[in-house]
């Protein structure tokens, strides 16, 4: 009996995306584990589920440039990417800090520390190191017959230096008259929803907030030169869903995101490409536990004692020589929810609570979006940003020109990366292209989560990844999952926790109770030192006029003022 209690539990761990990482690696580590876990990880794709996409670009400087730049075969649809094999002839010698090659991640995975936290704190303590980014943006239209994207955008960041006794910025866009209203309108209503947002989440309120975003935009009034022009292309980028998944999503659940407070940082992205964050994550697993290229094709469980058998096959590139069964005490599955509810819904012995989880991840909806990484400038407007949103009536295009957004050293040619593509892209012109799956949080999906998250650890299994947190669906929700789960196996995140971090892990006790998703929207699930920025109360009262007077007479005046300095040559760009 002894020796049984001593042996490790066996563990699935199914699907390598950030959150199947991060459940490795937390029952790896050998201070907050103990050795207490035996884990085995599985993934279909050749390499980290991760980093699947992620391509070294060469830096396209004469001494390191391959002899050929081969290119996907857009009309087949081919993941080829570039040659990292292709073999290089230096010409001379290049400095000691030379890089051949930068780390293009596809898609690009860009954190910010205020609803990233629990995230950012996992990056700092493995040591992971991360470079601020230029995520200046501009938002234009495209057209619906030609996909020509509009040479001039209607809103955009771009600042102008005012060269006075103390030099100001100001949007640039402000000193065209043909925008000016335009620009005045979406300043006035972002001010109004980030102020209504901060509201109803410093006052605990988001819970009474039921129905879809759409439905609250709507409303409240919200102007379309605000909510099209601007917000929805905004989130459709970050989502990487159209307008109508946008327009979708939990009301409760946008408003929690935008009323974070302001954060301390900037956006920023790993310098050298989330590659290095896998490699750091499965630094105590062994290679031998790695099961890369090797297909999950059924989990079957023994009803009398409780033992899986999981069946697994070899794709290409598979270090699984055969179909394989192997025995594990518990599973954790970290693929799409679909993939998912397809396993649970085929597995034999596992008890009512169990089989019901299938049922409540059908509730969960994915969608899929394009991602083309090429060189085709035509598809930017003029001036360009690091980040150009070119939007229809109910869908965004997003190009990213990876450069500016990381700052690359000025000899590496211009790389471009357009998420759900809207306008034509030369063919000769594309590097790589693939179709990604990609969570829709709705608000069924919301309401089957508090259902779902009941339901963990029945049989041993357990459901971790971005649709598993209560929030917005990003890279945060895969961390803070998977830190839910380890913490209900009893082992304890290997860093100090910091403000604002997901704590998780909700027993629905306290004055106010309720399901787990009302009680995040309400912050209790957020770790809230004394002197939080995160905390909330119900005290907490809506402060500030509107300011639509003073706004909107400032812009004239600076409109009038800018427009002369432009003519007279006293502005300068940022």
């Amino acid at each position: 009996m002894a020796s049984d209690e001593l042996k490790p539990q066996r563990v699935a761990v199914i699907g390598s995306g950030l959150a199947g990482l991060t459940m490795a690696y937390l029952l790896t580590h050998p201070e907050q584990a103990g050795g207490r876990f035996d884990v085995t990880l599985y993934e279909s794709a050749p390499t980290y589920g991760m980093d699947a996409h992620g391509m070294d670009i060469p830096c396209g400087c004469e001494a390191c440039k391959p002899p050929a730049n081969p290119r996907a075969d857009s009309a087949h649809g081919s993941d080829s990417e570039l040659d990292e094999t292709a073999p290089r002839s230096p010409t001379k010698t290049m400095p000691a800090d030379h890089v051949a090659t930068e780390r293009l991640d596809s898609p690009m995975r860009l954190v910010i520390d205020n609803y990233y936290t629990t995230l950012c704190s996992l990056y700092a303590h493995l040591g992971v190191s991360v470079v601020n980014t230029n995520f200046s943006a501009t938002f234009t239209s495209v057209d619906p017959k030609t996909g020509a994207v509009a040479a001039t955008p209607h809103y955009s960041d771009r600042l102008l230096t005012l060269p006075l006794l103390a030099p100001i910025r100001v949007p640039d866009i402000l000193f065209r008259p043909w925008t000016q209203r335009t620009t005045v309108r979406i300043g006035l209503d972002r001010a109004r929803l980030m102020r209504a947002a901060r509201t109803l989440r410093r006052s605990r309120q988001l819970p009474t907030v039921r129905g879809t975003f759409g439905a609250y935009l709507a409303a409240e009034g919200y102007s379309r030169e605000y909510t099209h022009g601007q917000l929805l292309p905004q989130l459709s980028t970050m989502l990487s869903a159209p307008f109508a998944g946008v327009l979708e999503l939990p009301a409760a659940v946008v408003l929690d995101w935008l009323g974070r407070p302001d954060a301390k940082g900037t956006w920023c992205v790993v310098a050298d490409g989330v590659q290095s964050v896998c490699r750091k994550l499965l630094q105590y697993l062994p290679e031998g536990k790695r099961r890369f290229a090797t297909r999950v094709d059924r989990i079957d469980r023994d009803p009398d004692s409780g033992v899986f058998r999981v069946a697994s096959s070899p794709v290409s590139g598979s270090n699984l020589a055969e179909v394989a069964e192997d025995e594990f005490d518990l599973v954790i599955l970290a693929t799409p929810t679909s993939v998912s509810a397809s396993l649970v819904r085929t597995a034999t012995g596992l008890s009512a609570t169990g089989a019901r989880a299938a049922s409540l991840l059908s509730a969960f909806e994915y969608g899929t979006v394009d991602v083309v990484v090429h060189d085709d400038a035509s598809v930017l407007p003029s001036p360009a940003r690091a980040v150009n949103m070119a939007s229809t009536v109910d869908d965004t295009m997003t190009t990213a020109v990876a450069n500016q957004l990381r700052t690359l050293p000025p000899h590496v040619p211009t790389i471009l990366q357009t998420t759900n593509p809207l306008s034509p892209i030369d063919p000769a012109r594309v590097i790589a292209r693939w179709t990604l799956p990609r969570a829709r949080l709705t608000v069924a999906s919301h309401a089957a989560l508090d259902g779902l998250y009941g339901a963990q650890g029945a049989d041993g299994m357990y459901f971790v990844g971005a649709p598993m947190f209560p929030g917005i669906p990003l890279l945060e929700g895969c961390v803070a999952s998977a830190v839910d789960v380890a913490a209900r196996l009893g082992v304890h995140r290997p860093w100090t926790m910091q403000d604002g971090e997901y704590l998780g892990q909700y027993t629905g006790e306290g004055e106010e109770g309720g399901s787990f998703t009302d009680a995040f929207l309400r912050g209790d699930l957020l770790y809230t030192p004394p002197g939080s920025r995160y905390a909330t109360t119900a005290a907490a009262k809506e402060s500030g006029s509107s300011g639509r007077g003073w706004l909107a007479a400032a812009a004239v005046a600076v409109g009038a003022a800018g427009w002369w300095a432009v003519k007279a040559g006293y502005l300068t760009s940022r």
